[in-house]
């Protein structure tokens, strides 16, 4: 069921330019009428990945992909169709229109609300950005960061800021770009945390004195800031580094620090690197790995390991080796386990502070820490099964227990079976005395149910198979056409199409049709909410060869007609089969007769029959 009314994606769609929003993403350079880029969805050496501001579409003629700005979106943060058109529909300041069961006023005060706390994020980081780069009043910062082994060019290219310790400052920039108003302007910086206010009392500044880090969604807007205190408090009285608080923009639990650099990296290298803070991410990018995220003054949750797996199939982490590290590296395993997700656990105690250890060692000698990582279930049976520190049957039984009970937490029956194996051969037990899974627990812990935006027709690719094929033709034909479109419909109608994709398409090209002279494609296939329209769009208007001609269309038609028929011809046969088998002479006759009818109907259509449709 659609999420949107299609007149409210048209919005967004008419809102944006395709352009400044891969731009967002990547570079891009002019080519002619198009602009190119090297493909953020493979590794390739010479510019395929095309951009068209005419068609509005996208199309990499090196590994296939396309598709119109909401698929771009998709691909880039791993997200479904519905997410990506609330992406976008917030990035234009557009109200989305729910389809059912939201109230349309409901929506618009929410997007009014997100779009009023980006600009006053934008507008707080270019504030700390000016006050890092002003010779005098940010010195001491600057001093700071460079001392530490940064570069001013990363300090800039990612954004870090100065918030002085005097106040004042940041309400009155934030009011004057406003224009004045006050009163608003307050309230959002309140709601964004940028701002405090006790009771009768003035609005003060949250971050003072302290190195500012902008936390950037993968649109590369501001959601939140992170800052570190500059001069120690012997007294303790605040916390070295804090965050945003929760915000409609920003959940620490959900938001990972250098996504938005890491994303195209980790996408393309299929592993992504959890490091402890903003530093470490900093300075592993700044020697080129760019691969690596942070979480954000917290354990990693379940939610952050939901975000990493729609760019990575691996996730490397180190942990601290005190108790406090021990326990979150237990506890983090459990989440990776219980959502299938392959974990490998840097064990190197030298490996502790990524900012300290690469300007020490380089990022070859990070690589050898990489490689050297265990798996985490070889990390878990080493720490449960110490040697030397097993001395009684008691004490192997507890870690025989302590293991299993991670094993047991896997989803994967064969995974698991093998692990059990695994403990069982460590421990010198049988596999049948090994503690089996609870799956009472399992039962009341299942899978959220998948809702929201982000499952709108989240369903896998297209596959070509010879069937779609054709469909897919037929489906380039019927827009060229309205007389081409009521003879394939005459053929094959809408809803007689092999997927929902399909059907959705040719019921709206015949409506489409039916309602005006001329059709813009474009619009179509925007009408028609699925993950996989604006990919199979692009491949229609980005394609090199020239439009289908008569006698294409023709061979078309009659592949259609004959696939429709082998389609009869099949359910006959069973039905021939079930009659003859309750010895039904008579059904049998008469199945007989219409067997034969259309397989000669069959063959005087595969007489013409001579296009290549592969």
């Amino acid at each position: 069921m659609a999420l949107f009314t299609p007149d409210s994606i048209q919005r967004v769609r008419d809102a944006l330019d395709i352009v400044s929003v891969v731009e967002s993403y990547l570079p891009l350079k002019r080519a002619g009428s198009a602009y190119k880029a090297l493909c953020p969805f493979h590794n390739e050496k010479t510019p395929s990945f095309t951009v068209n501001p005419t068609l509005q579409l996208f199309k990499c003629f090196g590994c296939g992909e396309g598709g119109d700005l909401f698929t771009f979106v998709m691909k880039m943060d791993g997200v479904g169709f519905g997410e990506a058109v609330q992406l976008m529909a917030d990035r234009a300041g557009v109200t989305l229109e729910r389809a059912s069961g939201y109230s349309v006023e409901q929506s618009r005060d929410r997007a009014d609300e997100k779009t009023s706390l980006f600009w006053i994020n934008s507008k707080a980081m270019a504030y700390f950005e000016d006050c890092l780069a002003d010779q005098k009043e940010g010195k001491t910062a600057r001093d700071y960061l460079l001392s530490r082994g940064f570069t001013m060019e990363v300090i800039k290219a990612w954004r870090l800021g100065w918030a002085p310790e005097s106040s004042g400052g940041l309400c009155d920039y934030l009011v004057k770009e406003s224009g004045g108003k006050r009163e608003k302007t307050i309230e959002y910086a309140i709601k964004a945390g940028l701002l405090r206010r006790a009771e009768d009392r003035e609005p003060y500044e949250f971050y003072r004195g302290r190195i500012i880090f902008p936390i950037l969604d993968t649109q590369r807007r501001a959601i939140g800031f992170g800052g570190r205190l500059l001069k120690e408090d012997p007294q303790k009285r605040v916390g070295k580094y804090i965050n945003s608080p929760e915000t409609p923009l920003f959940n620490k639990s959900r938001t990972l620090f250098g996504l938005d650099a890491a994303s195209r990296d980790i996408r393309l290298s299929r592993q992504a690197i959890i490091v402890e803070g903003y530093t470490d991410v900093i300075m592993c990018h700044q020697y080129g790995l760019r691969n690596v995220v942070a979480t954000l003054g917290t354990a990693l949750t379940r939610d952050h390991i939901r975000v990493l797996r729609r760019y990575a199939d691996l996730v490397i982490a180190r942990f601290d080796a005190d108790a406090a590290g021990a326990n979150a590296t237990d506890k983090a395993l459990r989440l990776f386990v219980e959502e299938d997700m392959p974990l490998k656990i840097i064990r190197s105690r030298e490996f502790k502070d990524a900012c300290e250890y690469l300007p020490q060692n380089g990022a070859e000698g990070f690589q050898a820490e990489l490689e050297k990582a265990d798996d985490a279930f070889t990390y878990h049976l080493r720490n449960c099964f110490e040697a030397g520190k097993l001395r009684t049957i008691d004490e192997k039984a507890i870690a025989v227990r302590k293991a299993m009970e991670v094993v047991n937490l896997t989803p994967d029956a064969m995974k698991l079976e093998m692990l059990r194996k695994q403990v069982a051969n460590t421990a010198g037990v049988p596999v049948a005395s090994l503690p089996s899974p609870d799956r009472r627990r399992q039962q009341r812990n299942p899978e959220p149910a998948n809702t929201g935006n982000n499952q709108l027709h989240a369903t896998k690719p297209l596959q070509k198979t010879e069937d779609n094929i054709i469909e897919r033709k037929l489906i380039e034909c019927m827009l060229q056409s309205r007389e081409w479109c009521d003879q394939a419909c005459a053929i094959l109608p809408p809803e007689e199409f092999s997927s929902e994709l399909l059907r959705d398409l040719a019921a709206e090209i015949h409506d489409a049709w039916s309602e005006a002279e001329a059709i813009d494609a474009t619009q179509v296939f925007g009408r028609v909410q699925h993950a996989e329209a604006g990919k199979f769009l692009s491949d229609i208007l980005m394609k090199e060869h020239p439009p289908t001609t008569e006698d294409e269309f023709e061979e078309t038609l009659t592949r259609a007609q004959i696939n429709r028929l082998q389609e009869e011809f099949r359910k006959l046969q069973q039905e021939l089969h079930l009659s003859q088998a309750e010895g039904n002479s008579k059904k049998c006759e008469e199945l007989l007769k219409k067997h034969m009818e259309i397989r000669r109907k069959i063959d005087e259509l595969q007489k013409y029959f001579s296009f290549n449709f592969a």
